[in-house]
């Protein structure tokens, strides 16, 4: 079933996937803290370094049911 989304949903959503690519992208070179990766997206973003961890959240709870959709619950297959 589709969820049907409002154009402020649908951009919102597109931010927070732009937002998981690159904090993962970031977060593979050890050498980069953590903290330093939200303060530099949440100032790229002009966003608090508190909505970068919630839209991450967003991002990773959407792959999540995908992947039940798909897998059922044997998360075992996932990834």
């Amino acid at each position: 079933m589709m969820k049907l989304q409002t154009p402020k949903q649908k951009e919102r959503a597109q931010r927070d996937a732009a937002i998981y690519t690159e904090y993962k992208r970031l977060a593979k070179n050890p050498e980069n803290a953590k903290g330093a990766i939200d303060e530099y997206l949440a100032a790229k973003y002009g966003l608090c370094e508190a909505s970068i961890y919630k839209a991450c959240k967003r991002v990773e709870a959407r792959l999540a049911a995908k992947n039940k959709l798909y897998y059922g619950d044997d998360d075992s297959r996932a990834e």
